[in-house]
């Protein structure tokens, strides 16, 4: 179950899920400045850049994924519902 963040009501999710992008990021994207709060979609082609896997006793394993974005295109949310987008 996810917390609300104090700041909005939007759901807390983890450090690793967000992604910060400056003004070289924007210029070198060639993606415009959103305005906050906006709902956008995201579209990435990324390059896996290393897979990690640790063993730890007890049988645990934990994997990581690094990917860096190279090519990335934000698009504003439709308004309509999703089944109207779908059909």
């Amino acid at each position: 179950m996810s917390q609300m963040s104090v700041l909005n009501d939007t759901p807390d999710y983890p450090y690793q899920l967000k992604i910060s992008l400056n003004d070289e990021s924007f210029k070198k994207l060639n993606i415009p400045l959103p305005q906050v709060g906006q709902k956008m979609i995201l579209s990435a082609v990324v390059t896996v850049v290393s897979v990690e896997q640790e063993k730890y006793q007890g049988d645990k394993i934990s994997n990581e994924v690094e990917l860096q974005i190279i090519a990335m295109d934000l698009k504003a949310q439709s308004q309509k519902p999703p089944e109207e987008v779908i059909y």
